[in-house]
């Protein structure tokens, strides 16, 4: 059985944004003023694109701060669909301190390559199973949050971190059939996990994140201790 996430409800944009941006802040601020460093996982797609912007605006403990990526499509990096072309737009946009601490899903090797070599990294710098101070997720209209997709192999791996996801046929309309991603193991191992949902369309996912500990859709079987559903109803 997993833990119920808290449900935080908001009517507009803007009220989204400053929920999560002091969120962040105080979450940053938290960890970094005990010496250590911020580890966070982003995810793509356009609903967090807003609340990356106005991060870059504000005032963080940088340096202390180091991004990765939950999960990335199969393309190059100047593809309309990469994870990391939206996010350097957006958060790491002339951001040397970004830059720095940024961690990409390699893209100059093979899929399975790149896959090995972020797991070798996350050992390296976060241990096994590696411990993220926050990461952030999103909810597809089918359920699938990362790329961690129904009927994909990767929802049954546990003795991995980071792996090639293929997709199932049913999943494939948008982006690359092949998908590198973080693994259960790493999302429930977090210390928070935040899932970012704008827009009425999601208000079942919403609903069943909510109240369903039994839940068998991908999103549904992460089962970090304490998780939070950011929805923005207005989008």
């Amino acid at each position: 059985m997993r833990p119920l996430p808290k449900l935080l409800t908001c009517a507009s944009t803007e009220e989204w944004l400053d929920l999560l941006v002091q969120d962040f802040k105080a979450l940053a601020g938290e960890t970094s003023s005990r010496g250590k460093p911020v580890h966070v996982a982003l995810c793509g797609g356009e609903t967090p694109r807003p609340f990356y912007e106005a991060l870059r605006q504000t005032a963080l403990p940088w340096p202390q701060i180091h991004w990765w990526l939950g999960d990335e499509r199969c393309v190059p990096i100047d593809d309309p669909y990469s994870n990391q072309r939206m996010i350097c737009e957006t958060l790491g946009k002339d951001h040397p301190s970004f830059e720095k601490n940024w961690h990409p899903w390699p893209s100059d090797v093979s899929p399975d390559e790149a896959a090995r070599l972020y797991e070798k990294e996350l050992g390296v710098r976060l241990g096994t199973p590696p411990v993220f101070d926050l990461i952030l997720l999103g909810i597809g209209e089918d359920g699938h949050t990362a790329s961690l997709f129904p009927g994909s192999p990767a929802l049954e791996i546990t003795g991995r971190m980071a792996v090639v996801n293929r997709l199932p046929e049913a999943a494939r309309a948008v982006g690359a059939s092949e998908r590198l991603t973080l693994t259960y193991p790493v999302l429930n191992a977090a210390r928070q996990v935040w899932f970012l949902v704008s827009g009425e369309k999601k208000r079942s996912w919403v609903e069943a994140m909510e109240r369903d500990p039994d839940g068998s859709f991908p999103a549904a079987r992460v089962k970090a201790a304490n998780q939070t559903i950011h929805w923005r109803r207005d989008a």
